[in-house]
């Protein structure tokens, strides 16, 4: 019986959906506003005001695994001292798997590739899993709610 489960698992992660690759023009203005996210946190990106300026009102993040869930202005007040810190996103890259789209709400995956580098030229970089909620206000994609699990590949 346990040789047979193991085989319909692998059969079902072997059988499973690949990652969407033709995306309508809702869509592009979505990842657009993803591209945007991620550019707020580079040598000259906006820091904090410009990262905020793409969360909702109401906007949460929890890292998977932790027992705190973030509320907007505590995490928008982190990333500012973090930036205020020196720490910037020097290189990255972005995968996005899947946007699904009901009317003004939309929920995302997509894994984030990112290099962290502080004053003291220390790099980390990490590789995330996001799932994501979207919604459109004063008719913009606005980041509601994102759970992240992050993964350590490089640290310098």
């Amino acid at each position: 019986m346990k040789i047979f489960v193991a085989f319909l698992l692998s059969f079902i992660v072997l059988k499973g959906a690949y990652a969407q690759t033709d995306w309508n023009t809702e869509q592009l203005a979505l990842i657009e506003r993803m591209k945007e996210l991620s550019a707020s946190m580079r040598i000259d990106g906006g820091g904090g005001e410009a990262y905020a300026a793409v969360l909702s009102e109401g906007f949460t993040r929890w890292t998977v695994g932790s027992t705190t869930i973030n509320e907007r202005e505590g995490w928008i007040d982190g990333i500012a001292e973090w930036f205020d810190a020196g720490w910037r996103v020097i290189d990255g890259s972005l995968e996005v798997l899947e946007i699904d789209i009901h009317g003004e709400i939309a929920t995302t995956r997509r894994v984030v590739r990112e290099t962290f580098k502080s004053l003291e030229g220390d790099t980390t970089t990490y590789e995330s899993g996001v799932v994501e909620t979207w919604v459109i206000s004063n008719g913009k994609w606005m980041l509601l709610r994102a759970s992240v699990t992050p993964k350590l590949v490089e640290n310098e």
